[in-house]
């Protein structure tokens, strides 16, 4: 599966073409959402799932489907991958997902773009990624309690860079995860039950529709605001033609927020001056 089959798979309300479709591209989602900087995520994930899926053929004694070597996972990389299986790290930290993480900064990036409004018309004083970078790591951005205002910064400068080229094309996912009406894509592929929250989310067809939706919605808005030396048009993700963006009005910056923001001076926080 490719990230985009998976989303229209997703998203098609027709009956499943074989058993499990919709899981495995739950599955195929979920890996790319939580590690979209690493390149096997979706095939680690997937595998996790197709390994799940044929022990419960073999215990409930029905055929294994060839469409689970034909369109989820190939033969030979399958058998190569089961060689490897037990030796390779394959998966997230899970402890990393317990607190603040690089998927939810991507999230407070685009918020931040999204709801910095300067009425000063002067170009320099608009968002840019660089106030991102100032706001969520000198003012506390927008998470409370040990992430909260006056925490030590969560990153630097440059491996603000470096999240933001990794994260950007899953940026809009991780702001509707985050901060629209929320959805949980983080389902451990390490769990005895993974197939089955799997199968569970599968079903929540409506409210995956409004995620994706909604990750469209904040895709077109970023599109108007963001620097195009910043995201080409190949950084943004090739939603289906048929999907309709779900307008989410995410929470304005407060005065306080705009504020702090007033002592923001690109010379003294910005090493890449190409973000504004």
């Amino acid at each position: 599966m490719t990230l985009e089959e998976t989303v229209t798979i997703l998203l098609d309300d027709r009956r499943p073409r074989y058993l499990y479709e919709k899981e495995f591209a739950v599955a195929s989602f979920s890996g790319w959402v939580n590690s979209p900087n690493e390149a096997n995520s979706i095939s680690n994930t997937v595998f996790a799932a197709l390994i799940q899926a044929i022990h419960k053929a073999k215990l409930e004694e029905y055929a294994i489907p060839q469409e689970w070597f034909t369109e989820v996972f190939d033969v030979d990389r399958y058998i190569k991958m089961k060689e490897l299986f037990v030796s390779l790290p394959l998966f997230w930290d899970v402890g990393y997902y317990d607190g603040y993480n690089d998927c939810i900064y991507a999230a407070d990036v685009v918020r931040f773009m999204l709801t910095f409004n300067s009425k000063d018309d002067d170009k320099r004083k608009k968002a840019s990624l660089g106030k991102a970078w100032e706001f969520i790591n000198k003012h506390g951005g927008y998470v409370k309690g040990k992430f909260g205002f006056g925490r030590t910064e969560w990153t630097s400068i440059s491996n603000h860079s470096n999240i933001w080229r990794a994260y950007k094309k899953s940026a809009v996912f991780q702001c509707a995860r985050y901060h629209g009406t929320r959805f949980d894509w983080y389902i451990d592929p390490r769990q005895p039950l993974f197939l089955d929250s799997l199968i569970q989310t599968a079903l929540r067809q409506k409210e995956i529709t409004t995620y994706f939706g909604e990750a469209l919605g904040f895709q077109e808005r970023l599109r108007i605001v963001l620097d195009g030396r910043s995201m080409s048009n190949d950084d943004f993700f090739l939603f289906p033609p048929d999907l309709t963006p779900i307008p989410f009005r995410l929470p304005p910056m407060s005065a306080t927020a705009y504020g702090k923001m007033a002592t923001y001076r690109r010379s003294s926080n910005l090493s890449n001056p190409e973000w504004d």
